[in-house]
């Protein structure tokens, strides 16, 4: 059985072209280093699997799914931090909040660089 509590889906941003070129485009694992990561734990991720994520998928024709991995491309983060940040406003569990920071943190890091957002999962 899993602890609730395993990290085990990320979300990476690059840090440079290396990281973008070499792992992310290829969609290979990240082996570089060339990344910032946020990782999810099982039950954050489930958290907003069905709601958050899904509603990406809907608006930027990305699906996002705990089997798949799968880029947000740049030209969606900003729109999508906003998303994010409204959805933050109406989180009341705090495994919701926790997760909707980090993917904030992320989206908010991906744009200071000009950057996608590859979840890892």
């Amino acid at each position: 059985m899993q602890n609730a509590n395993e990290i085990l889906r990320y979300m990476l941003v690059p840090l440079n072209q290396q990281g973008l070129e070499v792992d992310m485009e290829q969609m290979g694992d990240p082996c570089t280093g060339n990344f910032k990561e946020w990782a999810l734990t099982e039950a954050e991720t489930n958290s907003i699997i069905n709601s958050l994520l899904f509603d990406y998928c809907e608006k930027f024709d990305v699906y996002i799914d705990i089997s798949e991995d799968r880029i947000l491309n740049k030209e969606f983060i900003a729109e999508a931090l906003n998303t994010a940040k409204e959805f933050q406003k109406h989180c009341k569990k705090e495994v919701q909040k926790s997760a909707v920071q980090k993917v904030v943190e992320a989206l908010e890091f991906a744009k200071s660089r000009n950057m996608p957002v590859w979840f890892w999962f």
